[in-house]
């Protein structure tokens, strides 16, 4: 009876066996201090990093084909967990590695093929890339910068310093307290809060920015650029769409080859150009600056507050359309002529050259 209570126990513990190697994992825990590193090279595979309160880190790899797992080893030292894997088969798609280290390290990826996710929380210098996948990034904190070339991606709760690259995706960050530089090669850009400065790049998407605390630089080779609210030294460029901000201080710079441009509130200098499109702004100007608004092809509306001290120069040139060239104004016109006029606020300050090639402009009392 012993002896066959044995037998089964035995084949049982075989079964098990057989069922864990068959699933394709392995699993290794390592004792590890805050501050460590955790480094991951693979030659394809997803990838997942958690951070928890733990002073170990735990790495498995899972996969659906046993055979790849010979590839796969984990080592330590000097306070770096290593984990490696050289492909055995060319079909490496299923490949995932997961780590769970403490909520304070160090982390650098490098996959050849997988998506790249980082849930959190997690603080310290954290780097990936992937030749082909979606990033994630969710609560996390210190210097961050990854990059994919072919791939959307997202970050949810940054506090620290964002760089993300994709050659083939769209980006969507909803916060970051640090700076952020964003770029895409094909791609649209959304940022919802950017406490400091933010750059953002496009070579073929739209801009959507919520609010900027710092300077701010966005660019696109074609789309439409928003912005909710900014402050700071900004500039916006796009090759062709139309740029539109909803409030904002500071010195502004924004230029389209074809649309509108509409600043609907803003304290400061700024600097509109469009070649073919309307341009509709509220300045109140700052005293001690300039700025412009021009047109190759739209009308201009400027409105500016009653009490302002500016002095305004408004040409209409028409191309010979008489309709076209119309200048009108709220305000006194100084030596107003059917395409050329001077208007004086309050004694004069703030300079504002106001020039359209076809159509017209308008000039607005504000509150």
């Amino acid at each position: 009876m012993k002896t066959t209570a044995y037998i089964t126990a035995l084949a049982a513990t075989v079964i098990v066996s057989a069922a864990l190697v068959s699933a394709g994992e392995k699993t290794q825990t390592f004792p590890a201090k805050r501050g460590g590193t955790l480094e991951v090279r693979v030659e394809g595979g997803s990838v997942t990093v958690k951070g928890w309160e733990k002073d170990e880190v735990t790495v498995r790899a899972q996969c659906i084909d046993e055979e790849q797992l010979e590839g796969v080893t984990f080592s330590e030292g000097g306070g770096k967990v290593l984990v490696e894997f050289r492909a055995r088969q060319h079909n490496v798609e299923d490949m995932h590695f997961e780590a769970s280290v403490p909520s304070s390290f160090n982390v650098q990826i490098w996959t050849a093929g997988g998506e790249l996710d980082l849930p959190g929380p997690l603080t310290g210098t954290l780097r990936g890339e992937t030749a082909g996948g979606e990033v994630t990034l969710g609560k996390l904190g210190g210097k961050i910068r990854f990059s994919t070339a072919g791939g959307s991606i997202k970050a949810a709760d940054i506090s620290g310093d964002l760089e993300v690259r994709t050659a083939g995706g769209d980006i969507d960050v909803k916060s970051v307290t640090g700076t952020a530089e964003l770029s895409t090669a094909g791609g649209r850009i959304k940022v919802d809060n950017a406490a400091r400065t933010l750059k953002a790049e496009t070579a073929g998407g739209e801009i959507e920015i919520g609010k900027v605390g710092g300077d701010l630089k966005a660019s696109t080779a074609g789309g439409s650029i928003s912005v909710g609210s900014i402050q700071g030294e900004t500039s916006l460029n796009t090759a062709g769409g139309a740029i539109a901000i909803a409030q904002g201080t500071g010195r502004l710079a924004a230029t389209t080859s074809a649309g509108d441009i509409r600043l609907k509130e803003f304290s400061g200098a700024a600097n509109l150009r469009t070649a073919a499109g309307d341009i509709a702004a509220t300045l109140d100007p700052a005293v001690g600056e300039s700025s412009s608004m021009s047109t190759s092809a739209g009308s201009i509306r400027l409105t500016v507050p009653a009490t302002a001290k500016a002095s305004i120069l408004a040409r209409a040139r028409g191309w010979g359309d008489e309709e076209a060239a119309q200048i009108s104004s709220d305000f006194p016109m100084t030596r107003p002529e059917k395409d050329r006029a001077e208007i004086t606020l309050n004694g004069g300050g703030h300079r504002i050259m106001l020039e359209t090639t076809v159509g017209s402009i308008a000039v607005l009392k504000g509150k």
